[in-house]
């Protein structure tokens, strides 16, 4: 490999509790609800969120797991996302300092977990690495 060149060498993947479109849409339409939002907010919203066409998003926060479902129904995510609701006991808006919190507490697991898996997806020497590129998007 010439070292003018730049290679994804590695790539690893962490997601936290999948969250699916219609889930979002429902506790998305409580939420503004319960603020007295109107509807014509709450259907351009919606028109907006459909329009994206993803169907499955990622959240740290297990408020939005789908009736039923438990934090342990989802070990891998249970493993680098939060396991305490902080949005039900806020009305859906925690306080600033809370919600920065989920920060400090899930990305520094998720971050590292990701790159361990990259260092084993590609097998080499990890002294060789010379950048590392993170995002914190993806869309199914």
């Amino acid at each position: 490999m010439s070292t003018n060149e730049a290679h994804i060498v590695g790539i690893g993947t962490v997601l936290p509790y999948p969250v699916f479109t219609k889930r979002l849409l429902e506790k998305d339409e409580e939420m503004r609800r319960l603020h007295n939002q109107p509807d014509l907010i709450i259907n351009r919203i919606k028109s907006l969120i459909l329009g994206t066409r993803i169907q499955t998003r990622h959240y740290s926060h297990p408020h939005w797991l789908p009736p039923g479902k438990e934090v342990d129904d989802y070990p891998e995510a249970k493993e680098t996302a939060l396991t305490k609701d902080i949005f039900t006991p806020n009305a859906f808006i925690p306080p600033y300092w809370e919600r920065m919190s989920v920060f400090h507490e899930t990305v520094i697991k998720m971050g590292k977990k990701a790159a361990k898996k990259a260092l084993e997806n590609w097998g080499g020497d990890p002294q060789t690495i010379s950048h590392i590129i993170t995002t914190c998007t993806r869309a199914s």
